[in-house]
Parts: structure tokens; C-alpha cells; sequence
């Protein structure tokens, strides 16, 4: 549990203002130019093709990445506070279960060298299950290639039947008993650990039906990191910031994209605009080479954040994974290069109660032993973002902009619902307590689940690949 919580609280650290309490501007400026000095050298790396260039990069790579070791090293020596200014605890298991109603429960997976350990924390009890194997690394090994198989049969529309038979390993290594023994839960709260950061868990079947259709799901990093985690309902000043880019096609800056398929979103604009339509004062941005500049001076402004566009996963360098606002050449000696990096968005200082990435892939990223999935999602969170929406495959742009226009019409039916003017009232004067299903993570299983019930988008492909976590 430390050590999942370890990376993000290091990274909320660096973005702590008081971090920085008494230093001068030239040390925070230095932090800044090591950050887009990096970011502009794994740009190059990205689109050199000789080796010659490439170890002469990845080189300069390792030395600002010292550097910026050097810096927070530096910064610790200055700042006596540094380390303490973030610090996660460890909760106890009656703090989690303070934050339970009667009906939810937190489930935590661990890896050991030869088990899965699942942790399971209700309302009045704790339990747990062991999984064991006969060698080392057998059990991570198998489990990550039943749920290789399994996503790979939803992204390529096996029947129902079949999705069954691949279902069953994975829920019987996690889910199965502990299930069969709560019948009273139907909220899950959940904190994966390796390769079950990728799974689908709505999209599982259970007593032959998608476990969708009997709980609502939501994920954190870690318990550690909940309270670290900024509160929803700020005041950000206005409803909805959506970017739509529609036009991917034939890359001016063909080297920087030489790897990847950028095919046109045809519906990533009705998808924006529609979403806009149905809020007070929204800002929607499309196609332009100054859209990153207007994201990072406006996206602090806005409760809801909504990304319809390209994401490019970085599994190497997790933090230049990145969502693509354009893909046409920038002149040389511009600021911003058209592409908003994982380490980029990290700095950005938000104060959404949501953001979402409709585009593929967001939720993916490099799998850290004992630290969980290194992503988008992770660098959201420590931009202020209260919970993210992220996908886990490849979707399909019409099926998409379907699912996001029903999904935002059940979050602004529930908001009125359930964040009555009594709640922003109690909320003003910090008494609300902020329940840990809220009306964000109920739209997304409502959405979920209408379309289950459509017969033409009832495959999983179509609505298990997102995912909400945070708070």
C-alpha cells in the first residue's frame, strides 16, 4: 500500500505550492526548464532515426533526468518541510471503513512473489483470500495472459457465450468468493495491483451476467492516496472545457507520427458540441496550433474537462504519453509543439471535478511492479483533477460520442439530484461530507448500462472500456 501510494504523493509533493514556501522564483523557474528541456529531448527521440542521434539523446536524457534528481535533492536541503508536505499514511482498516456505506466495499489486490492476496473491507468486517502458486512469478505470468486473451476477445467482438468461458479464470482468482459471501454489496470500490489494472472488471461475468449489471465500479490508485486526493465542488468559475479534434488527416509533421495511425475522428466535434449544449458558459476548442497554450492558461477555470481526441501511450517514458492536438508541423522555435504530455498535464493546475479522455487507450500505461499503472489517469490526479475517466482499449469514435452525450445527460440529471442548493449550501460552509459513490460515478454505470441494454450496443466492446477513478 505504500509503496502504490509512494509515486503520486511524491508527484502531488512537487506540485505543492508549499513545497516551494520561501524559496525564490529562480528555483521554480529551474523546475520548469528541466521539465520542458525533457520533454523536448524525448520529443527528438521520438523522430530520430539514426543510431548515432538516438544514443546521443537518450544520453542527454540521462543526464537532465539527474538534474532533475539533483533538483528535488536540492529542494529537500532547502525546504525542511519538503518531504513531510505530502506525506501519505497508510489508513487503518477502520479509517476505510468510516468511508463505507452498508452496501460498498474496497477491495485491494497485492501481488507477493508466489500469490494474489485480495483484501476485502465492508462496513463491519475485514476478510481476505490467498491465491497460491508452485513457482515464482507462475501466478502474475497466467493471470496476465487470461486477461490479455479476454480484452482481446471484447476488442474483437467474440460472443457473449464465449466471453463467459474466458471470464471465469479471472474472477475466480479475484472476485468469485468474496462476492459470493457479501450478497449485500453492490458497490465496489477497487485498487488494482499489475496486470489487473487492465482488466475490465464490469465486463466479467458473474452468476451469468456482466458484474456491471449487479455493481457499480470505481477505481483509486491506492487507499493511501484517497484523502490526497482533491474534493469535487471547488469553485473553478465555469461548467464544461471540451477539446474535439477531428482532423488527422495526412500528417504535415510525418515524422513525428511516422509509428501511428492517426485516423480522422469524424465524430469527435458533434461529440464536444453535444456535451456543450446541455451546459452553462462551456468553452469547446477544435482544430488549431495554439490549443495547448489555451489549455494550459484555461483548464483551471472549468469543473468539467473533456478530451476527444488521439492519446499516444508511452510505455517506456510513461510521463510522454500523450494526448495529440495536433498532428500538423509546428515552426521551429515555437513553445508548445502541439502535444500535451503526461508530464506536461501533471504541472497544470486543475481544479475539475472530472476529467475525461474519450479517446483510446488512456487508462494504459507502464505496469510498475508494487507501484500500479503509470498513466494519464495518475497525472491528472496530481493536476488537481478529482476523478478521471480513462478507456483501456481502442473504441470506436461513433460508438463513442454515442456513449459520452448519454453519459454526460445521466451526470447532469443526477447533479441536480443528488447536489441539491441544500448540499452547495453545507458545501460553502465545509460540512458536506463527500459520499464515496457520487452522482459522477453513478452516470457512468447508468450509461453503461442503458447501452448494455440496447441490442446493437450491448457488447462490451462498446461500454466496458471506460473506467472512472478518484473520488
Amino acid at each position: 500500500e505504500s509503496a502504490k501510494s509512494r509515486v503520486l504523493a511524491n508527484e502531488l509533493t512537487l506540485i505543492d505550492e508549499n513545497a516551494y514556501e520561501g524559496l525564490n522564483e529562480s528555483l521554480i523557474t529551474r523546475r520548469s526548464n528541466i521539465n520542458k528541456s525533457l520533454t523536448q529531448l524525448y520529443s527528438e527521440l521520438d523522430i530520430a532515426t539514426l543510431q548515432f542521434q538516438r544514443d546521443s539523446l537518450i544520453n542527454k536524457i540521462r543526464n537532465q533526468e539527474f538534474e532533475k534528481a539533483a533538483f528535488i535533492a536540492e529542494l529537500k536541503t532547502l525546504n525542511p518541510n519538503f518531504e513531510l508536505s505530502k506525506k501519505p499514511e497508510v489508513p487503518s482498516i477502520e479509517q476505510i471503513q468510516s468511508w463505507l456505506d452498508p452496501n460498498s466495499a474496497f477491495v485491494e489486490f497485492a501481488f507477493s512473489s508466489k500469490d494474489l492476496l485480495a483484501f476485502f473491507i465492508t462496513k463491519d468486517g475485514f476478510y481476505h483470500k490467498v491465491i497460491s502458486s508452485e513457482s515464482e512469478e507462475y501466478l502474475r505470468t497466467e493471470l496476465r495472459a487470461h486477461i490479455d486473451t479476454y480484452k482481446q476477445a471484447i476488442e474483437e467482438l467474440v460472443p457473449e457465450d464465449s466471453l463467459r468461458v474466458l471470464s471465469k479464470p479471472i474472477m475466480g482468482h479475484t472476485l468469485q468468493g468474496l462476492l459470493d459471501e457479501h450478497p449485500d454489496i453492490d458497490k465496489l470500490i477497487i485498487v488494482p495491483d499489475g496486470a489487473l489494472s487492465l482488466v475490465p472488471f464490469g465486463a466479467l461475468f458473474y452468476k451469468d451476467e456482466y458484474l456491471k449489471k449487479r455493481y457499480q465500479i470505481k477505481y483509486v490508485p491506492s487507499a493511501s492516496i484517497i484523502p490526497l486526493i482533491k474534493n469535487p465542488h471547488r469553485l473553478s468559475g465555469r461548467s464544461v472545457f471540451g477539446f474535439g479534434n477531428t482532423d488527422f488527416s495526412g500528417p504535415a509533421d510525418a515524422d513525428a507520427f511516422r509509428d501511428y495511425s492517426l485516423k480522422p475522428l469524424d465524430f469527435a466535434t458533434i461529440e464536444v458540441d453535444n456535451i456543450a449544449k446541455s451546459f452553462s458558459n462551456p468553452r469547446v476548442l477544435h482544430g488549431g496550433l495554439d490549443n495547448e497554450r489555451i489549455i494550459k492558461d484555461e483548464a483551471k477555470n472549468y469543473s468539467y474537462i473533456h478530451f476527444a481526441t488521439h492519446n499516444i501511450v508511452n510505455e517506456q517514458a510513461p510521463s510522454q504519453s500523450k494526448l495529440v492536438l495536433t498532428n500538423k508541423l509546428i515552426e521551429s522555435g515555437e513553445e508548445e509543439d502541439g502535444h500535451l504530455t503526461a508530464e506536461e498535464i501533471g504541472l497544470l493546475k486543475l481544479n475539475a471535478d472530472m476529467v475525461v479522455l474519450s479517446s483510446c487507450n488512456t487508462g494504459v500505461g507502464k505496469l510498475v511492479s508494487g507501484e500500479g499503472l503509470l498513466g494519464m489517469q495518475r497525472s491528472l490526479l496530481t493536476a488537481g483533477a478529482s476523478s478521471v475517466v480513462v478507456s483501456l482499449w481502442e473504441v470506436n469514435d461513433k460508438n463513442t460520442t454515442d456513449f459520452m452525450i448519454l453519459f454526460y445527460n445521466e451526470l447532469i440529471k443526477l447533479q441536480e439530484e443528488e447536489y441539491t442548493w441544500w448540499d452547495r449550501l453545507m458545501n460553502w460552509f465545509g460540512w458536506y461530507e463527500q459520499p464515496l459513490f457520487d452522482y459522477k460515478a453513478k452516470a457512468l454505470h447508468n450509461a453503461q448500462l442503458k447501452m448494455i441494454d440496447d441490442p446493437y450496443l450491448s457488447h462490451p466492446k462498446h461500454w466496458a472500456p471506460f473506467i472512472y477513478i478518484g473520488k
